[in-house]
């Protein structure tokens, strides 16, 4: 889509450079239409090569990106096209009791019950102009960046009723419970440790908006941090089982939700799957054109080579070390696809409306889901998987990828 703004990925942290790709590509099968599209490239200037990245559209208000009323145009009428970065900030407290920063002296314009964007940032708020507390962690307000007092405490309020309506049977008064439950499920399945702290996004138009005035999730951002490459809580992050949403104690008040859960449910035994097939190499997506990880990664090889010569194969500290080559981590990567695939497979058919939690993996103060292997079990215990209804028979490479 036409844009000025444009965003490179260097995807530094990630061996395969396929992460975001992948979760891109992913967003769009779901319907996700407002996340990035991302295309990559090789990045020449000076005439030095310098790398590849990918060529991402920017998360914004726009036409062909969170195409929703633009409140941000509507401030700098109200204020006459005045620069309000120089305007000092403010903190309130809303009628629920969470405090918010807003910007001093600007002008409300009549209209304001739309047009925000927001990002879930618990990490980085302070540095930002605008911003409210919620009981799920904070929220910056990306658009409008400067927001008059009257406008951070509608959209606080706002959240804050919709995040308490989650607990009732209420909630689709308040949030589109499609987004929901797909920005649930494919943060879930990806193991996106940034999700529910950082870069998690959400927007709510305004009520003359064709959307609908409800608040939706996404658009989908940041997943080089993924697939089983992220060291944290224990080893949560590392192996394909477990919810780790649970685990970090994040967006829980998505999921157990009876009707964002009901939806997730079908959402992925009916579609979501099948997409994780046809990324696989075993299937077609349903619907539009789902690549393969062997396309994804043909496409970009020659790139590759001339990145790992300039660079090596790169990560960061906080990340699971490599393997010695990139073929090996290209099979580390779909090995923990496929499991995480057939893992969730299993667990969602158990979904029924109930508050969901991990099996318990410590005893005594050890952790041992680092030496329980899921697929290993139930190769070996046909009867329990038969009762189960689990179908991965598959030993995982989980222990040999913990080195």
């Amino acid at each position: 889509n036409k844009a000025k703004t444009w965003v490179l990925l260097a995807n530094a942290s990630d061996v395969t450079l396929l992460h975001n790709q992948i979760a891109s590509n992913l967003a769009q099968q779901l319907g996700l239409s407002s996340s990035p599209e991302m295309e990559p490239i090789d990045l020449y200037y000076d005439g030095e090569y310098r790398g590849s990245y990918l060529l991402s559209e920017k998360v914004e208000i726009g036409s062909g990106r969170v195409d929703i009323y633009d409140l941000e145009k509507s401030n700098e009428k109200a204020n006459n096209d005045v620069d309000t970065g120089d305007f000092d900030t403010a903190k309130a407290v809303n009628s629920h009791g969470y405090e918010f920063q807003f910007v001093k002296s600007m002008q409300t314009p009549a209209r304001y019950d739309g047009g925000y964007l927001l990002e879930l940032d618990s990490a980085y708020y302070s540095s930002e102009r605008s911003w409210f507390s919620t009981s799920a962690g904070v929220f910056v307000v990306k658009s409008p960046e400067d927001c008059s007092y009257e406008e951070v405490k509608y959209i606080s309020e706002y959240v804050q009723d919709a995040l308490d309506s989650l607990g009732g049977s209420n909630a689709s008064a308040y949030w589109d419970i499609d987004s929901a439950a797909k920005m649930y499920l494919l943060n879930e399945y990806t193991k996106n440790v940034d999700w529910g702290y950082s870069s998690t996004y959400y927007y709510l138009p305004s009520a003359n908006d064709a959307q609908g005035h409800k608040l939706f999730a996404g658009p989908a951002w940041d997943f080089d941090s993924t697939y089983g490459t992220r060291k944290g809580a224990g080893v949560q992050l590392l192996v394909y089982n477990g919810l780790y949403t649970e685990y970090l104690d994040r967006s829980m008040y998505l999921i157990n939700n009876l009707d964002v859960q009901s939806v997730a449910r079908n959402e992925y035994l009916n579609h979501f799957y099948g997409i994780t097939q046809a990324l696989l190499g075993k299937g077609e997506a349903s619907s539009g054109q789902m690549m393969t990880l062997d396309e994804l990664e043909e496409r970009i090889s020659s790139s590759l080579a001339m990145n790992e010569a300039l660079f090596g194969l790169t990560t960061f500290s906080n990340c699971l070390s490599p393997y010695e080559t990139y073929e090996k981590n290209l099979d580390y990567l779909r090995w923990w696809l496929e499991d995480r695939s057939e893992w969730m497979l299993g667990q969602v058919k158990t979904w029924d409306g109930s508050e969901l939690h991990n099996a318990v993996t410590s005893y005594d103060g050890i952790d041992y889901a680092l030496v329980y292997d899921y697929s290993y079990y139930l190769e070996k215990n046909p009867d329990v998987r038969r009762r189960s209804g689990a179908t991965n028979t598959r030993l995982s490479c989980i222990s040999s990828s913990m080195g």
